[in-house]
């Protein structure tokens, strides 16, 4: 199931349009994936005087320079994961035993898989989770997300069919009153308009659909005038969703000579380096020797797992420290006897 989260145009500036209807920014903060984990890559120090109000997202800890404050919640992944993806967990070798064991994964009663430790461990941290009232507890999580921090938000949850419009015009007039809409179903093009008029201006929708896509229903709101913000995928079931943790330092540098960035020893400087295993599930289906052409090759592992499955690869790049990152990278991973080309082309 895809769920889509959608925004009525602003009036000016978002902070702008906030002073004066009360909405139009996503509250994060209130959405969290609670965890106890340094979420600021060992830049804060050990607490010895640490302090934690259950209101506030932030775990205060003293260092040299005083006293910081961190996120206690990680940043929410667009991802949800219902208990009944029980398959998905990961796999560690007993060093003693020399047994494969099961860690840090849980789901559902009856599976074989120990309490879920969100805290800690398995990649089960990264992910909002819900456990019982799946669907109650989804929506209460998206209504948190809408809702404004102002008295008196108005924050509904219906289907689209079931809305009283006339009730959410204030005085009868064409003022709106809504602050956002959690539809479940798909709205038709009269109630998508419908919608747009009872919502102030950057109101969001949440959009549940009854199939698995909703896209008829997301297509007719941004005719309507709806911005799409964001997409979030709920998985269901494991085989519906395929995990890999990032690509690791190592994986990311190999065969990259000469790339140092000064001051640093950081050799791959491109922001957001895919793992090779990720392309390699993407192209899966693929029959042997088919061409992939990617027009934004980055750091080039797509082109790392086309010659790793056998594929024939087209790479293109704007940025030429990018383009000599993905033809050293690419030069590495690739099998014996893989042939490959390259060339700088002026668009001056």
């Amino acid at each position: 199931m895809i769920i889509t989260i959608l925004r009525k145009p602003l009036e000016g500036t978002v902070a702008k349009n906030a002073l004066t209807h009360g909405c139009g920014a996503i509250n994060i903060d209130a959405t969290r994936i609670s965890t106890s984990d340094n979420l600021n890559g060992g830049a804060y120090a050990k607490s010895t005087n640490e302090r934690h109000d259950g209101k506030e997202h932030w775990r205060y800890e003293r260092g040299k320079a005083g006293l910081f404050k961190q996120p206690t919640g990680r940043w929410p992944a667009n991802f949800i994961l219902f208990h009944h993806a029980c398959e998905l967990k990961k796999r560690a070798k007993d060093q003693h035993r020399g047994e494969e064991t099961l860690e840090n994964w849980a789901c559902v009663e009856g599976c074989p898989v120990k309490e879920l430790d969100q805290q800690s461990g398995g990649a089960s941290r990264f992910f909002k989770q819900f456990k019982k009232c799946l669907m109650k507890d989804m929506i209460e999580y998206f209504k948190t997300m809408i809702t404004p921090p102002v008295e008196d938000a108005c924050v509904i949850v219906s289907k689209p069919s079931e809305i009283n419009f006339d009730s959410y015009l204030e005085e009868g007039a064409v003022t709106p009153s809504l602050h956002g809409i959690i539809l479940l179903g798909e709205p038709t093009k009269e109630e998508s308009q419908k919608i747009q008029d009872i919502l102030k201006p950057g109101g969001h929708v949440v959009l549940i659909p009854d199939s698995n896509i909703g896209h008829k229903g997301v297509i007719t709101l941004e005719d309507i005038g709806f911005e799409v913000r964001d997409a979030i995928f709920v998985a269901e079931e494991a085989d519906k969703f395929y995990y890999t943790p990032k690509a690791s330092r190592s994986e990311r540098d190999a065969g990259l000579q000469g790339f140092e960035e000064k001051g640093n020893k950081r050799k791959n400087i491109h922001p957001t380096v895919k793992p090779i295993t990720i392309m390699e599930w993407c192209a899966r289906d693929l029959e042997v020797g088919s061409t992939v052409v990617d027009p934004f090759m980055g750091s080039g592992t797509t082109g790392i797992a086309m010659s790793r499955k056998g594929h024939n690869f087209i790479g293109i790049e704007l940025n030429s420290e990018y383009a000599q990152i993905s033809e050293q990278r690419i030069r590495h991973w690739m099998p014996i006897n893989t042939e490959i080309k390259s060339e700088n082309r002026s668009t001056k």
